[in-house]
């Protein structure tokens, strides 16, 4: 009879269903005269509407699912209306998933009432997770009757992960049974692994055996990665090993008695991989993560006693998962040399990212930089040889930074292989460029050496940037192309246009100054996939940013290429640059780094003109040459910011053109008269230098260029000029004679005043 009774209501709950989907498919038409549609939506489409705050939901995503979001919206507005408690929330979160909520606020239409549905569950699960009586109400029941074992166990997964920080604390008190308590976080699925991960950090034995127990019934072969420290380290205790040996042969071999076959060869090796995996962003986030945008991680508080949740970006997530493994490496294997250099690595990274990559890499005491310098340039220049290897740039430039306070010209030479040093001139990243090029200057280097060239273009290609960083704009229609280099320009970006992917990549590449690169995604000649595969083959832009920019239509038919890429990243056509903004800016500040900020491009301006000019003075002959970019120098004659050190720097080269461009500087009315006497100085340190190579007529312009000119700044400064030409004994005769006479000796009384 019960099982009749049990049928029954099956089929009855079926043939409801089925009589309303009839009824939703039916009544618009016949709701219109002859079955025809008016264009006027009924208010009814179900036979009987719900009168549950879960019917109103299975509602809304049953019109969703027909393509009838405005009674999808109408649905989740009852919902709304009705003021459902944080507990019907939390038990509709529990079965149907935080994703179905998310997914709600993703169709076009259910605006405002899927987002304002969402944050009523997030207000709800706050309010439950910051609640420590409420889960410690739970526990108990988790000793009770069957049907309290339930509810409890209900009401946990209904929390999700942050159920196990009590659980947790109640382990290591001992006021719940451990057998009980490990059991139950068992049951809690994947949503409890990240907590016991942290929970593996724990300073107590009794919460790393048991969080090891518990990832080996939970966790998969990615997360044996998070045992192999409590399998192998140096100072587990007995139980801790055992456990963690168990958990992994579990996992592994789905049998604890195999636990035998469990050994750490190689596990060292394999943790400083997986370290520089996620240094190096190449880590690639399970189905866990998929969906997002934040990651939590989870550490050991030792003030709370238990794990507690930092929400982080994927980038700054890998970096604290990098540190700890290539710690973790360190302690299973005492003796590996590389652990310390990743860490150090690591370390670095962090530092940077944490203050910004619009600031100068941190320094002084307790920071990496201070580490790293202590530890010496054997330490550095690894330091460097593994960030530039697997482009770390963070690490790269923290280093080059280090070694230029206890590095030396020693460096520039080694019996085997290319310097660190130099191959850091060569970086994809133009920060770590210029840093290195400014470190080798600041060893003061006596000879040449392979890359000295390279120095001094940095050099020149600094000084002549400006406040803007550079982007290509790669589209086959160039009216269109120009519209988006302006929408570009606008926000802040020098844009250069190019009709096709062929003729993009080299002027990507060739610059050597481009921080992003714009696709349309009817890129021709190559195609946009080819562009971009030869983008990412080239070590010059292997990690240039890309922003796909095409209709918001087509956004969906890319995910793979920005799955199968980094840094790829779609963004949509909009008509003005403050739209092209709020989507393109939390793209760019997604970005590692990110192109360089207006101050800091300064900055470098200002930097390497001052070397330049060092270069042109001091630096010892025959080791930079500065001659191949004196048309480069010539141009940042026209920085008032930087003329006067690219006027010095001009003086140290024998060219015609050299002095013709000093000349004209002095001639130059709207010049300031510091920056024109400069120019006259120059002109005569360089005839000094390399003779006189202006023609007889741009001579006669130095002389009246002195009878034109009524300040006596640059009477003196031409004067120096002239005198640099060795003029003869009978013209020296004639000029020193044409003085007028002195009118009368100097008084021995002293002035009135």
């Amino acid at each position: 009879m019960a099982c009749s009774q049990s049928c029954y209501s099956r089929a009855t709950g079926l043939q409801r269903l089925t009589f309303c989907l009839v009824m939703l498919v039916a009544l618009p038409a016949l709701a219109q005269p002859g079955g025809v549609d008016t264009g006027t939506e009924p208010e009814r489409v179900l036979a009987a509407e719900p009168e549950t705050q879960e019917g109103r939901f299975q509602a809304a995503l049953l019109m969703v699912k027909l393509a009838r979001p405005e009674l999808a919206k109408k649905y989740l507005a009852d919902l709304i209306k009705n003021e459902p408690t944080d507990q019907e929330l939390m038990e509709l979160r529990n079965k149907f998933g935080t994703s179905t909520f998310l997914s709600l606020t993703n169709v076009d239409g259910l605006d405002p009432e899927a987002s304002e549905l969402l944050k009523m569950l997030t207000t709800a699960v706050a309010n439950k997770t910051n609640d420590p009586s409420y889960v410690s109400s739970l526990l108990p029941k988790l000793m009770g009757s069957a049907r309290e074992r339930d509810e409890a166990l209900t009401e946990l997964r209904a929390l999700g992960p942050y159920a196990v920080p009590p659980m947790l604390q109640a382990i290591e008190s001992g006021s719940i049974n451990r057998d009980v308590l490990i059991l139950n976080l068992t049951r809690l699925g994947d949503d409890a692994v990240p907590p016991i991960i942290g929970a593996l950090t724990s300073p107590s034995e009794r919460i790393r055996s048991a969080a090891a127990e518990v990832l080996g019934w939970s966790g998969g072969e990615e997360d044996v990665i998070w045992l192999w420290q409590e399998a192998f380290g140096e100072n587990q205790p007995d139980g801790v090993r055992e456990t963690a040996l168990k958990a992994i042969a579990r996992i592994r071999y789905d049998d604890t008695r195999q636990a035998i076959r469990v050994n750490s060869y190689g596990v060292a090796a394999q943790l400083i991989e997986s370290a520089i995996g996620y240094l190096a962003q190449r880590h690639e986030w399970g189905v866990r993560y998929e969906d997002m945008e934040l990651i939590p991680v989870w550490t050991w508080d030792n003030d709370q006693a238990t794990v507690v949740e930092t929400k982080s970006t994927r980038n700054h997530a890998s970096i604290h998962f990098a540190e700890r493994l290539a710690r973790e490496a360190a302690e299973i294997s005492p003796t590996n040399e590389d652990a310390p250099i990743v860490l150090l690595a690591a370390k670095m990274v962090r530092d940077i990212e944490a203050a910004g990559w619009d600031q100068p890499v941190p320094a002084g005491p307790g920071t990496a930089l201070d580490l790293a310098v202590t530890a010496g340039p054997d330490a550095c220049r690894q330091v460097l040889a593994l960030s530039l290897d697997n482009h770390i740039p963070a690490a790269s430039l923290s280093a080059v930074t280090a070694l230029g306070s206890n590095g030396s010209r020693n460096q520039l030479s080694r019996s085997a292989g290319k310097p660190e040093i130099i191959e850091a001139l060569d970086s994809p990243n133009p920060r770590v460029q210029f840093a290195a090029a400014v470190t080798i200057l600041q060893w003061e280097p006596t000879k040449s050496f392979p890359g000295d060239r390279r120095v001094v273009e940095i050099l020149v290609r600094a000084i002549n940037s400006n406040s803007k960083p550079d982007t290509v704009v790669i589209d086959p229609n160039i009216q269109r192309g120009t519209m988006t280099a302006s929408l570009f320009s606008e926000l802040g970006f020098d844009s250069s246009l190019a009709a096709t992917g062929m003729d993009g990549f080299k002027l990507a590449s060739q610059r050597g100054d481009v921080e992003l690169a714009v696709l349309h995604p009817n890129t021709i000649r190559w195609g946009l996939t080819q562009t971009i595969e030869n983008l990412r083959a080239d070590s010059r832009t292997r990690h240039l940013p890309l922003v796909i920019y095409g209709p918001a239509g087509l956004r969906g038919n890319f995910s793979a290429i920005q799955n199968r890429f980094q840094n790829v990243v779609y963004v949509n056509e909009v008509v003005n640059s403050l739209e092209i903004n709020r989507e393109l800016r939390p793209v760019l500040q997604q970005l590692s780094p990110p192109p360089l900020s207006r101050e800091q491009r300064a900055n470098q301006v200002s930097e390497a003109a001052y070397w330049l000019r060092w270069i042109a003075t001091s630096a010892s002959p025959g080791v930079f040459e500065l001659a191949a970019h004196q048309a480069d120098l010539i141009k940042a004659t026209n920085n008032p910011a930087v003329a006067d050190d690219a006027i010095i720097a001009l003086g140290g080269i024998a060219a015609p053109d050299v002095q013709r461009r000093l000349l004209e500087i002095a001639e130059s009315v709207a010049a300031d008269i510091a920056v024109r006497r400069r120019a006259l100085l120059q002109l005569a340190f360089n005839i000094q230098r390399f003779g006189v190579l202006l023609t007889p007529a741009e001579l006669k312009r130095v002389s009246a260029l002195r009878a034109n000119s009524a300040e006596p700044e640059l009477q003196s400064a031409v004067a120096s000029v002239l005198g640099s030409l060795k003029p003869k004994t009978q013209a020296v005769r004639k000029l020193i004679l044409e003085t007028p006479d002195s009118p009368k000796p100097i008084s021995a009384e002293k002035p009135a005043t």
